[in-house]
């Protein structure tokens, strides 16, 4: 393989990535006004990545997909959760983060 050809599979990699990410904060955004609200656990109905994967602007990615960028998010500081006590608890982008004021 040309070293090229590397390089050009990790920035493709990149890319999509980071569009995972912005595709999941979009569908965080729509999912909130609709009332929808989000969970980060996995047993939940709810679930952020499966509710995320099952709607048809999901731009073709997949449940694995979204559990990457949200933990990706979460690690970055982009997304939190509601405060302790506050119903119901979910999922929510942090504050200045794609539109939040």
């Amino acid at each position: 393989m040309k070293e090229g050809a590397a390089y050009g599979g990790e920035l493709l990699d990149w890319i999509k990535k980071r569009t995972t990410e912005t595709v999941f904060l979009d569908l965080l955004e729509k999912a909130t006004k609709e009332g929808r609200y989000v969970s980060e656990s996995k047993n939940a109905g709810n679930y952020a990545p499966r509710a995320f994967a099952r709607r048809p602007d999901n731009e073709n990615r997949k449940t694995s997909d979204f559990e990457t960028a949200m933990e990706n998010l979460f690690a970055q500081g982009r997304l939190k959760m509601t405060p302790e006590g506050e119903r119901p608890r979910r999922v929510v982008a942090a504050e200045g983060v794609h539109g939040v004021p």
